[in-house]
């Protein structure tokens, strides 16, 4: 199966036996609003395609290369032997490997919200980063995940290694990127030595070139809203905090405070029309949105420059 164009399926399928094949070519879309489970056969993601679903099982019969946006909204596993330059984003847990084949990626952009399972199996990237919002594990008997220069492993939650399993540079070890968890220790099991086969202890963030701890990061929440008329399109972002306006009527504030991102001295609610909302695929305009400004809203209605 070729897909060329945007193809959806209500349900989801499953595809098995060695000779199966599914390629997503550039500008072809295939959305599922159930599962996706690919027992074995081969599927390829070409740089432009899109795969979604809301759980997502790839356990392929041969290397296969991933590109394009892969999104699962609920569960993905990458059982198979995948390459490329994918972006991945899982809104729930993933797990790489399971079944000992390995990942070797080019430019790689994983975004999970939940937790994140390295079983049996080595990944790789050579730039590119990946987010964890919950809890990041690296288990079995073999395989490594590592971070090249330049890049991070970054983790809100624990950060755990086992069985002499390791993260560390391509080299094995070597120079490296950094590696951050938000909760605790690294939890050790059976080596003294996961990160890059430096010395503990492990502070966060943590370098793997220099076995020490990297200059703490300045992080800056982003927000975005997007928010159109009820029954229109909703644009939907991930790994960022979002505020919405849809409670506050048009008009001037003074001292907002959104929690866990900012306060402005000023700001304005306004019409946003038809010029900042969603696509709106049957003209060349958006359809309804609002908008935010910040900046002198005494002397401007529309705010100022900041």
């Amino acid at each position: 199966m070729i897909i060329k164009h945007a193809v959806t399926k209500s349900g989801g399928t499953t595809m098995n036996g060695s000779t199966s094949r599914i390629t997503i070519n550039s500008g072809g879309s295939l959305t599922f609003r159930e599962t996706l489970n690919v027992g074995s056969g081969e599927l390829h993601v070409n740089p432009g395609g899109v795969l979604s679903a809301n759980i997502i099982y790839l356990n392929t019969s041969s290397t296969c290369g991933l590109n394009g946006m892969i999104t699962s909204t609920s569960t993905m596993h990458l059982d198979g032997h995948f390459n490329g330059s994918p972006t991945i984003m899982v809104v729930g847990n993933l797990l790489v490997g399971a079944h000992n084949k390995n990942q070797p990626f080019t430019a790689l952009n994983i975004q999970v919200t939940g937790n994140m399972t390295v079983q049996n199996a080595k990944l790789t990237w050579t730039s590119g980063t990946v987010t964890v919002g919950g809890n990041f594990e690296l288990i079995g008997t073999t395989g490594d995940v590592d971070v090249p220069n330049g890049s991070s492993l970054d983790i809100s939650g624990t950060l755990a290694t086992n069985n002499l399993l390791t993260i560390d540079g391509p080299s094995d070890p070597g120079p490296g990127g950094t590696v951050s968890w938000g909760v605790g220790n690294v939890i050790l099991s059976g080596n003294n030595t996961d990160l890059n086969n430096c010395p503990l202890p492990y502070s966060s963030p943590f370098d793997l070139t220099t076995c020490s701890q990297g200059a703490e990061s300045i992080e800056t929440a982003l927000f975005v809203n997007i928010s159109e008329d009820p029954g229109q399109q909703w644009s939907t972002l991930f790994g960022v905090d979002v505020f919405y306006f849809d409670s506050m009527s048009n008009g001037n504030y003074s001292n907002v405070n959104l929690v866990g991102i900012s306060t402005f001295d000023h700001m304005i609610v306004h019409q946003g029309g038809k010029v900042f909302g969603a696509l709106d695929t049957l003209s060349q305009w958006g359809v309804n949105s609002q908008q935010m400004t910040v900046g002198d809203l005494i002397t401007d209605g529309w705010g100022t420059e900041v």
